[in-house]
């Protein structure tokens, strides 16, 4: 990993609890909600690795980096919006040691890097899976790099996304914990995609308590809470300015909340 520098711009990282719990839907809801609030501000989506990828027009291509890429409003190519791309659905490094190793895997990493810095004045990144996803498969010698070493050495500081439903009090807690363990500064967390009704609830009773509890075991502040929209959004449908989980997340002042944890920061005015 020695050829990727500390971050230059500032930004924030949208960090995930586990794979599937919305990273995605989230990181497009923030540079939806920046893009509202400060319309000249030039933003750059980052997504290091994806896997699951579909070959189109010449190249490995994943939805979920396209969706970010559209959402930012950037012109920046796929391929440096997201250098590691993979076709089976797999870890990362899993992916990368079954076609042989990480090859010039951090090379790409660190290109793609200044190529997006150079261009933007706000980076909003979207982890791979979980912190602790391994990125680069290394040897049987030393542990692998995982996500998480990704982003203590960039230093932007992070969201976490989290699930609304029972068993989000214990893997939040831990993830927040290792984050800091790391040195990343932990901004809040977004609860995800939240169950609406009586029915639900009585499903899941947890669903009534788990937001305040995750503050008090997580130790950070829960920063939004989205309802739950069904059929769940495609990652590359538009998002209106009057779609429920877009209201919620443009209360939030990004650009701001950023800064605290950053101390590159970047004008409001901008």
């Amino acid at each position: 990993m020695d050829a990727i520098a500390p971050a230059t711009k500032p930004g924030l990282w949208v960090l995930g609890t586990d794979t599937g719990v919305g990273k995605t839907r989230v990181s497009c809801l923030v540079l939806g909600a920046l893009r509202r609030q400060h319309p000249g501000l030039r933003l750059a989506p980052f997504k290091p690795a994806a896997t699951g990828c579909d070959w189109v027009d010449g190249g490995w291509s994943n939805q979920d980096a396209e969706a970010l890429r559209i959402h930012s409003g950037t012109d920046l190519p796929h391929e440096v919006v997201c250098p590691l791309r993979y076709e089976l659905p797999l870890a990362p490094a899993v992916a990368a040691q079954r076609l042989g190793g990480f090859g010039d895997g951090w090379d790409r990493l660190s290109g793609a890097l200044s190529q997006l810095q150079a261009s933007a004045d706000f980076v909003v990144a979207e982890g791979v899976g979980g912190v602790l996803v391994p990125i680069d498969p290394g040897d049987t010698r030393t542990p692998p790099i995982t996500a998480l070493d990704l982003a203590a050495r960039l230093g932007w500081p992070a969201v976490v996304v989290a699930r609304p439903s029972l068993g989000t009090l214990n893997h939040t807690a831990l993830t927040v914990g290792r984050l800091r363990g790391a040195g990343v500064p932990v901004l809040g967390v977004v609860v995800h995609a939240m169950p609406q009704g009586e029915a639900a609830r009585a499903e899941d009773p947890s669903l009534e308590d788990n937001a305040a509890w995750l503050e008090r075991l997580a130790g950070a502040p829960v920063l939004a809470v989205t309802p739950r929209l069904d059929p769940a959004p495609a990652p590359l449908a538009s998002i209106e300015d009057d779609d429920p989980q877009l209201r919620v997340m443009a209360d939030v002042d990004w650009l701001s909340l950023a800064a605290q944890g950053d101390g590159r920061g970047v004008s409001a005015e901008s």
